[in-house]
């Protein structure tokens, strides 16, 4: 990664500059995040996401679940939006989204 890197405008030309120092170009920085991202695991990526909404680790979303996870984000969803979330993805209805069913709607194409 050193290598991309480029020595400030203002920087002697005569002498050495420190990695420290270096800076990386918009673009550059695009391709190292770029590539950083096509390595993850999509899946993985959405389980770590399923974990920020099951915290207590039942092994599914429930509407208590999606109205804290709202609330945290500053847009409080009306109690009758969540039970209806809940009721529709629930393929078992089992009350609550469990993971296979989180993992399915979140990778399908609509």
């Amino acid at each position: 990664m050193i290598r991309h890197a480029q020595k400030p405008a203002s920087w002697p030309l005569d002498q050495e500059c420190a990695p420290i120092n270096r800076y990386f170009s918009l673009p550059i920085v695009q391709a190292i995040a770029g590539s950083l991202i096509r390595q993850r695991d999509p899946k993985e990526e959405l389980r770590r996401a399923f974990r920020l909404f099951d915290i207590d680790g039942k092994g599914m979303i429930t509407q208590d679940d999606l109205r804290r996870v709202s609330q945290q984000v500053g847009n409080s969803i009306p109690d009758a939006d969540i039970a209806a979330m809940v009721e529709e993805f629930d393929a078992s209805g089992k009350g609550g989204v469990d993971e296979d069913e989180f993992l399915r709607l979140m990778m399908s194409k609509k």
